[in-house]
């Protein structure tokens, strides 16, 4: 990322709104081009908030229900068997989770 221009991209950005502030490296680099923290810390920090991210992901397919589905199911298809089982059940966290 850093080896890749981030941080002449986020130097030449100017201002940067809400909600491209809260990409993973931004922060960081933001600091890092105000003298705030090191280069060496602003890699670390981007890469523990990348290790952070992953687990938020982890986390959230966790608790996806688990939903067997054909390689060759269309798509429309398998959007009206996620639409159908949230309507049967109100929500998805009824449905059994791989390994229950």
């Amino acid at each position: 990322m850093l080896a890749s221009g981030a941080i002449k991209e986020v130097a030449a950005a100017g201002p940067i709104g809400i909600t491209a502030s809260r990409m993973i490296g931004v922060t960081e680099i933001q600091q890092y081009l105000r003298n705030e923290i090191t280069l060496a810390r602003c890699a670390e920090a981007i890469k523990q908030a990348t290790r952070q991210y992953a687990k938020r992901q982890l986390t959230w397919f966790r608790a996806q229900p688990y939903t067997p589905i054909s390689p060759g199911l269309a798509l429309p298809d398998i959007v009206e068997l996620y639409q159908g089982a949230r309507t049967a059940t109100g929500s998805m966290r009824g449905f059994r989770r791989r390994g229950d």
